[in-house]
């Protein structure tokens, strides 16, 4: 973590010096194959005019977009360094001029747009920064194993006293009941994780409730406790609750989640999709 600031300052000088030769040699298509706002026709030039040279085949993987959320990534970690050695530089320049003197002009600042795609078409400055951003995404420990307390159900004819289902089989609950979901690690992670739950109907569908999680011990216990009927409305039938368990922005997109439910659970590198099968009936129920 203490070499970052060593690599951003790397980055911003390398992209000052390359900028005003960049800008004097490159077609203006470049600019816009970077921004994502070319057109099929000039991208099919580009495409040949890369196959005829090698500077161009080189500019055009250089110039290529990766995506907008790695490029914001970027080029937000090189303006915020380049923004700060500009106040310096400033700070300096009035610590030196008279008081009466007039103030030296603010530096022009390109449009948000260009400023941020021009830093991440740079050739040399975008494999740089591809280097930070991978080493800085490579910091976040593995998250822990959790595992999963078993649910003991209720046995109506005791009221809400839990009562293990005989043979192992799904534990029910009826409306009022609280349903404690509980997930303990034996190695403490560290960071406090982030958790969620959600419920999935007979039908698949997968919902997300608002209950706020209760982690503690330094993030070794992670639990929910749902009320049936208050904190999730849950009519009779078969439901599976998840619990969702991550380090901070490294959630499982919802295409993975849904096939983390449908196999029953799954541990990944940064999260861990633990599944609940629970039955609701109403009371007097056969």
């Amino acid at each position: 973590m203490h070499k970052q600031p060593d690599l951003l300052d790397q980055l911003s000088q390398a992209a000052r010096e390359q900028t005003q030769d960049e800008q004097d040699r490159l077609d203006p298509r470049w600019d816009r194959l970077a921004a994502g706002l070319l057109s099929a026709e000039e991208h099919d030039e580009l495409l040949g005019l890369a196959d005829a040279s090698g500077e161009a085949n080189e500019a055009y993987r250089a110039f290529k977009p990766l995506g907008p959320a790695f490029e914001s990534r970027v080029a937000a970690a090189i303006l915020a360094r380049q923004q700060v050695e500009a106040e310096e530089r400033l700070a300096a320049e009035e610590e030196a001029v008279p008081a009466a003197a007039v103030s030296p002009p603010a530096p022009a600042v390109s449009p948000p747009g260009r400023r941020a795609w021009y830093f991440g078409g740079l050739g040399s400055v975008l494999a740089a920064a591809m280097t930070v951003m991978f080493f800085v995404s490579s910091l976040a420990d593995p998250l822990p194993n959790y595992a999963p307390e078993r649910l003991a159900g209720i046995s109506e004819d005791r009221g809400s006293v839990p009562a293990l289902v005989a043979g192992g089989g799904t534990p029910v609950y009826f409306r009022g009941n609280e349903i404690p979901l509980v997930a303990e690690a034996r190695i403490e992670p560290g960071e406090k994780p982030e958790a969620q739950l959600f419920y999935v109907a007979e039908d698949g569908r997968l919902s997300g409730s608002k209950l706020a999680p209760r982690i503690d011990n330094g993030g070794m216990r992670v639990a929910f406790s749902p009320i049936v009927g208050d904190d999730l409305e849950l009519p009779p039938g078969n439901w599976r609750l998840v619990v969702v368990i991550a380090r901070p922005g490294k959630w499982p997109d919802s295409t993975t989640l849904l096939e983390a439910v449908k196999s029953g659970g799954q541990t990944a590198k940064y999260w861990q999709v633990l599944v609940y099968p629970v039955k609701v009936e109403s009371l007097g129920a056969p």
